[in-house]
């Protein structure tokens, strides 16, 4: 019995064998790729460290995660963002308990204005120790003559305190240590917070808090953060040349507007202020 048509189906049909047998070899790829993740990499870190840093690299794993903050630290902080010319309208934002509204107004393309919080926390694997060896902040784009739509003010909340803390002058491009009394001190101060190769665990992550100051310009800006796991160096970026951080100050026209709480019950509103924005953030400008 004749059975060429038989042999003809089969040939028809290996192309679409191919491509399940490659579909199905892309999946086990995926589901290796997975499991060695997500599996068998915290497995060995945590049961056989050794073996745990050397999967790391070859998995594609990060012996460091780090978060940041911007531009304020928390729900609860205060300061200042202002709109680019051209971003949008200050009454289409949605504003909500659950995000600082500094933080939402930024998220929807704003600077912060004059002063803003960076605060980066850096955690290292179950059984790894990273140190750090670095901060690198890196100026992409200035616009002297910046316009801003509105400015919007948080004069309530939380912060501040008594202590010696970190400040990068994005105008002078430096970085000092600010004292209790408004003071600037060289970063070389005794007095300065010695963050440079910390220790860095999972029980112990770092937290780096820098405030960034700017007063005479509108700055688009990203911070390089450099660390080390047993000689072999690691790094990450906040902020990135496609989606950087941004600061502006020194801006004189622009509507300005203050969060407050609710004269009546529980919320928040937005009021027109009439403090003019400052000029070179109110101090003389000696540059």
């Amino acid at each position: 019995m004749e059975r060429k048509g038989d042999g003809e189906d089969a040939t028809k049909s290996w192309p679409a064998r191919k491509r399940i047998l490659a579909g199905s070899g892309a999946f086990l790829v995926a589901v290796a790729a997975f499991g060695g993740a997500n599996v068998l990499a915290p497995l060995a870190q945590r049961y056989v460290p050794e073996i745990g840093k050397r999967l790391d690299p070859v998995l594609g794993v990060r012996p460091v995660t780090a978060q940041t903050l911007w531009p304020v630290s928390g729900t609860c902080g205060q300061g200042a963002v202002a709109m680019p010319a051209g971003g949008r309208a200050l009454d289409a934002l949605t504003f909500t308990f659950q995000e600082n509204p500094l933080v939402t107004a930024v998220r929807s393309g704003a600077a912060s204005y004059e002063k803003g919080s960076l605060i980066i926390s850096l955690r290292a694997r179950e059984g790894t120790v990273a140190y750090l060896d670095g901060l690198q902040f890196r100026t992409l784009r200035v616009d002297r003559k910046a316009r801003l739509d509105w400015i919007l003010a948080r004069h309530s909340g939380c912060g501040g305190g008594g202590s010696y803390f970190l400040r990068y002058d994005l105008d002078r491009d430096r970085r000092v240590v600010v004292a209790p009394d408004g003071r600037e001190l060289p970063d070389s101060s005794p007095k300065a917070p010695r963050i440079l190769g910390s220790p860095i665990t999972s029980e112990k992550p770092l937290n780096i808090s820098i405030e960034v100051k700017a007063c005479h310009a509108l700055y688009a800006w990203m911070v390089d953060v450099r660390y080390s796991v047993d000689g072999t160096r690691g790094n990450f970026t906040a902020g990135s040349p496609d989606r950087p951080l941004v600061s502006v100050g020194g801006v004189r026209h622009a509507r300005t507007y203050e969060m407050a709480p609710a004269a009546a019950g529980p919320g928040r509103v937005v009021t027109r202020s009439d403090r003019a924005p400052s000029h070179a953030c109110g101090e003389k400008d000696d540059r």
